[in-house]
C-alpha cells in the first residue's frame, strides 16, 4: 500500500483518538470539580474512539487486500514470459 495512504490513515486515526482522549479528560475534570454539566462528553468520547478504531480496522483490511493484489500481480508477471515463450515456439512450429 502506498506510504502516503497509510500515513493519512494513521493521522486521521490519531486525531480521532486524541479528540476522544481530550473529551474524556475534560469530562473527568468536570466530574472531579463537581460541575456535572458536560455529561454528553462521555458519548462524544465513545463516538470518536469508535471512529478511530474503525479507521484502524479499515487500514488493516486495505493493507491485506493490497498485499494480496500485489502478490497476484507478481505471480502474473513471472508467468507472462513463460507463456510468451510457449506462443513464440508455437509460431515457429507453425511457420515450418
Amino acid at each position: 500500500m502506498n506510504e502516503r495512504v497509510i500515513k493519512r490513515y494513521y493521522f486521521v486515526a490519531g486525531i480521532l483518538f486524541a479528540i476522544a482522549v481530550l473529551a474524556g479528560i475534560i469530562r473527568l475534570f468536570d466530574i472531579l470539580l463537581e460541575f456535572d454539566k458536560l455529561a454528553f462528553l462521555n458519548i462524544v468520547a465513545i463516538i470518536f474512539l469508535g471512529l478511530s478504531l474503525l479507521t484502524l480496522v479499515t487500514l488493516i483490511l486495505h493493507s491485506f487486500i493490497f498485499e494480496k493484489q500485489k502478490i497476484k500481480e507478481e505471480l502474473r508477471r513471472k508467468d507472462e514470459p513463460e507463456k510468451l515463450k510457449k506462443y513464440a515456439s508455437r509460431k515457429k512450429i507453425d511457420k515450418k
